[in-house]
C-alpha cells in the first residue's frame, strides 16, 4: 500500500500546486464572512505573511525563519503546497469581494485573469518564468487587500483613500526590495521581478479606479426594484407593485404601467460595513434617439452596519414613457449597481396589485 501511494504521489505531483490553489479558492467561498468582520482581516493577513515568507524562501532563495530541527523536514516538504493554498485563498477572497460590489463584468474578468495566470505559470512551457508569475500573483493579492480593507478601516470610500492604498503598496514594494537585496538575486533582476510588476499593478488599478471600472468595495447592492408605492413602517418597508395577472414571476413594477397621477418609486438596499457613512446617488437616465441622457440625480445618506443593508428609496412624479435605467453610484461615480426598466401607458390593461414586506 505504501509503495502504491508513493507511485500515485509521483504520478500526480505536478498537479499539486493547482489543486491547492483551487482548494484555497473554494475554502474562501464557503467560509468567508462579512467584509467588516475583523476575523477576515486577521486571517487574510496571516495568509499574506505565510505566503510571502514561503515565496521568498522557495523562489527567491533567501532564508527568513530558523525553523526548529523537529519541524524543518515537514516545512521543507509541504511549504510549496502551503504557499499555493494561502495564495489561492487570498486571491479568491479578493475576487469574491470585488464580485459582490459591482454589477459590471470586471470581477469576472479579474477571476479569469488570475486563473489563467496560474495555469500558464504551471505549464512546462513557462517553467523558467514561474518565479515572476508567482510574484505577480502575490503582488496582485497584496494590492487588492489594501484596496478592499482600507475603506473598511477608515469607514469611508473616496479617491484620497484609494490613492493612499496605492502609495502604501509602493512603499511596501520598495521596503521588500531593499530586504531582498541581500539574497542571491542581483538588483537588476529584483527590479525586473518585483519593482516593475508593482508599478504596473498600481497603474492598472489606478486606471480601473479613475475610469470608474473598479468595483466600489466594500459597498455592494443587495436589492433594487421599481414599485408603485413604498411606505416606511418602521422597522419594515411595504412595497406595492402592479403586474399583469399571468406574469406570476414578476416581483416589481417592471415594466411600469402608468396612468395619470401615478408616482414611480425605486427601492434599494446597499450593504456597507459598520460605522460606514457615505453619500450615494440614484442616477435616473432616459433613452432618447439611441443615447442615454441623465434626468435626475437623487442623493441618499447611507449608514452602514445592518446585515441586510441600508434601505432607501427615491421617487419620480414627472416622467414620460420610454426606456429608463437607474444607476446606484458613489460620490466619486463608482457603480454599485443598476436597474433597467420601461415606462408604458396603461391603456386598457387590467393589472393586479401585490405587496412585498421588506424587513
Amino acid at each position: 500500500m505504501k509503495q502504491k501511494l508513493e507511485i500515485l504521489h509521483q504520478k500526480y505531483q505536478q498537479f499539486y500546486n493547482i489543486a491547492f490553489f483551487v482548494l484555497g479558492f473554494f475554502f474562501d467561498v464557503f467560509t468567508l464572512g462579512r467584509i467588516d468582520d475583523l476575523s477576515n482581516l486577521y486571517i487574510l493577513l496571516l495568509y499574506i505573511i505565510v505566503a510571502k515568507i514561503f515565496l521568498i524562501e522557495i523562489y527567491l532563495k533567501k532564508n527568513i525563519i530558523p525553523y526548529p530541527k523537529k519541524i524543518i523536514q515537514y516545512v521543507l516538504e509541504y511549504r510549496t503546497e502551503a504557499f499555493h493554498f494561502c495564495l489561492g485563498a487570498l486571491l479568491s477572497a479578493m475576487t469574491i469581494f470585488f464580485f459582490k460590489s459591482s454589477s459590471n463584468m470586471i470581477s469576472h474578468v479579474l477571476l479569469g485573469v488570475i486563473i489563467f495566470l496560474l495555469l500558464i505559470n504551471e505549464s512546462s512551457y513557462l517553467k523558467s518564468s514561474s518565479t515572476r508569475f508567482k510574484i505577480i500573483l502575490m503582488l496582485m493579492a497584496v494590492n487588492s487587500f489594501f484596496v478592499v480593507f482600507f475603506p473598511v478601516l477608515m469607514a469611508s470610500l473616496n479617491p484620497f483613500i484609494f490613492i493612499g492604498t496605492q502609495i502604501l503598496f509602493i512603499i511596501y514594494s520598495f521596503l521588500t526590495f531593499h530586504f531582498l537585496r541581500k539574497s542571491d538575486y542581483e538588483d537588476r533582476t529584483l527590479v525586473k521581478h518585483w519593482i516593475k510588476p508593482s508599478l504596473i499593478i498600481t497603474l492598472t488599478m489606478s486606471a480601473f479606479y479613475f475610469t470608474k471600472s473598479l468595483p466600489p468595495v466594500p459597498l455592494h447592492l443587495q436589492k433594487i426594484g421599481i414599485y408603485h408605492q413604498v411606505k416606511k413602517e418602521y422597522p419594515k418597508y411595504r412595497l406595492t407593485y402592479k403586474r399583469r395577472p399571468y406574469y406570476i414571476w414578476k416581483d416589481s413594477s417592471n415594466p411600469f404601467y402608468a396612468k395619470e397621477g401615478d408616482i414611480l418609486f425605486v427601492f434599494t438596499r446597499v450593504f456597507a460595513p459598520k460605522g460606514f457613512k457615505q453619500k450615494i446617488y440614484l442616477h435616473w437616465e432616459i433613452e432618447k434617439g439611441g443615447d442615454w441622457m441623465e434626468s435626475d440625480k437623487i442623493p441618499l445618506n447611507l449608514l452602514g452596519g445592518r446585515e441586510d443593508g441600508f434601505r432607501g428609496y427615491g421617487l419620480k412624479k414627472n416622467f414620460v414613457p420610454g426606456n429608463w435605467r437607474i444607476y446606484v453610484k458613489t460620490e466619486s461615480g463608482l457603480e454599485i449597481g443598476k436597474i433597467s426598466f420601461s415606462i408604458l401607458p396603461i391603456g386598457e390593461l387590467k393589472l393586479i396589485s401585490k405587496e412585498e414586506i421588506d424587513l
